[in-house]
């Protein structure tokens, strides 16, 4: 458990400062130098200056020089270390310089009975202008580093203040990674985030959306807001797709009653382009009448079961949309039919046009609604049938169907 919370602190920690490697300024923190005349407290040289690195490490506008760093550059040059005095200054200076530092702090402190003083100094490397300069008191102890911790946050506040400024994105839909530059900044939305002044190239990227990129300013002590819709990419090939529906309430049919059942394996979608067939069959009930001797009229209903296979193309042309998918498309089909005592014309072709809407799109189960119509081209499927009259005599009728129909049928889209 231990293991994985430390494993998140140094991911949180990571993910705060590797926005600022490309901007970051370099700061050495020298020893301080006792002023005192008892060179017993000369240990506190080196403790008080690690209290500055500890709190200044957490400013990811700061990257601190290494201290073995910085010894070996003293023990080469054979410069002096410490230093606040003045005659001190031009060698401080140049220890920065060596060690391509920005910023310079160096400070010294005076040991009276029990009591500590510390002043310290923020110098810009390149100018010597003091940037920054605090001092504080304490007794010697626990106090005493309490003290020069709250006077080094202040020092450390300042220069935060003066060298970064501040970035706020929100994307939709959110969890979207924000890098700046090469690195990684965070996931939105993000709130305030500390960023060196600068200008950058933004990139958010979410898996499924189209890469946002941007240039973005920032500015000293000012707040960048960005707010951003990702677009859902386009022409991402989807996996195959099962559909089953069924289709209830023909709006205008001629010489036909339905329910329509259809099912097939179709839609490879490309670019929002859909393939596939599907199979379906329409209940065909006919009605006709035949008059026979004596003024007498002979009525018959047949229901025929007509079959249909369908090959058909849809472009849903507003597919990136994450709610519904508008589409049109079109088709050619094969009409047949078996009946037992039925004797039936050959196999007919129609061609049929379409217009949907598919709803939530992306989901695994997707309803769908369905505007559909067809004809038969150029129209004619023969049906003989046989009638008897009350002699025992009989004859042999042709009836002609035209397959006309304008329905709307609803139904379930499943992806797998």
């Amino acid at each position: 458990m231990r293991r994985k919370v430390l494993l998140w602190v140094w991911i949180a920690f990571a993910c705060l400062t590797l926005g600022f490697s490309a901007n970051q300024k370099t700061l050495a923190i020298l020893d301080l130098k006792n002023l005192s005349p008892q060179t017993g407290y000369d240990f506190l040289s080196s403790s008080l200056a690690e209290s500055f690195v500890a709190v200044f490490s957490k400013n990811p506008a700061l990257k601190l020089v290494e201290r073995q760093q910085l010894r070996s550059v003293i023990q080469e040059h054979k410069l002096v270390l410490t230093g606040l005095v003045e005659a001190d200054v031009s060698n401080s200076l140049r220890i920065g310089e060596l060690v391509a530092a920005q910023y310079l702090l160096v400070g010294s402190y005076t040991v009276v009975k029990d009591r500590v003083e510390v002043n310290a100094r923020l110098v810009d490397v390149s100018s010597g202008v003091i940037l920054v300069a605090e001092k504080t008191q304490a007794p010697l102890g626990d106090q005493l580093f309490a003290a020069v911790q709250e006077m080094a946050e202040k020092m450390n506040l300042t220069i935060s203040e003066s060298a970064v400024g501040y970035l706020s994105l929100e994307t939709t839909p959110s969890g979207a990674e924000v890098r700046i530059g090469n690195d990684i900044l965070g996931y939105t939305p993000l709130s305030r985030r500390i960023v060196t002044p600068g200008k950058y190239e933004l990139t958010v990227t979410l898996k499924g959306y189209d890469v946002y990129r941007s240039m973005v300013t920032i500015k000293t002590n000012e707040t960048t807001v960005v707010r951003c819709t990702l677009t859902k990419q386009m022409g991402e090939v989807r996996p195959l797709r099962s559909t089953f529906g069924i289709h209830f309430v023909p709006l205008l049919s001629y010489n036909t009653y339905q329910p329509f059942f259809n099912a097939g394996l179709i839609e490879y979608l490309n670019k929002g382009f859909i393939f596939g067939f599907e199979y379906g069959g329409n209940l065909i009930v006919h009605t006709y009448s035949t008059n026979l001797p004596g003024n007498k009229t002979f009525e018959e209903i047949r229901s025929l079961y007509y079959h249909r296979l369908d090959l058909l193309a849809k472009y849903a042309f507003f597919y990136q949309s994450r709610y519904f998918s508008p589409y049109v498309g079109g088709g050619i089909g094969a009409i047949f039919a078996i009946d037992k005592g039925i004797d039936f014309g050959d196999v007919r072709f129609y061609s049929k046009i379409l217009a949907g809407v598919t709803i939530f799109p992306t989901s695994f189960i997707s309803p769908y609604l369905e505007l559909c119509y067809f004809t038969t081209t150029p129209s004619v499927t023969t049906i003989r049938y046989r009638v008897v009259n009350l002699f025992g005599d009989y004859n042999v009728a042709e009836m002609s169907v035209t397959m006309r129909d304008l329905s709307l049928g609803v139904g379930l889209q499943i992806a797998y």
